[in-house]
């Protein structure tokens, strides 16, 4: 289903892993039932961009109707490789 997502990630020392997070809004005219899935505890689902794809969680719907999304490890985005050259 098509969605408009905003994603960061940040590297936790406490665990050596890549978090990231963010929040996913849907598009007009998805299904109620698709809306009532996505606010039952813990779902989970696929992220697919144009620059990767990865498992996700889905958490708590805030006041503007948007759903928190995190995952661990994988980014479902592309990140350009830092310049070493400096």
């Amino acid at each position: 289903m098509p969605v408009t997502v905003v994603l960061d990630a940040r590297h936790e020392p406490h665990d050596g892993r890549l978090h990231w997070f963010g929040r996913l809004t849907l598009e007009p005219g998805v299904e109620p039932a698709l809306v009532g899935a996505l606010t039952a505890a813990s779902s989970r689902l696929e992220l697919s961009t144009g620059g990767g794809r990865a498992d996700a969680r889905i958490g708590d719907r805030d006041p503007w109707g948007r759903f928190r999304v995190t995952g661990v490890g994988r980014l479902p985005y592309a990140v350009e490789e830092p310049s070493l050259d400096d």
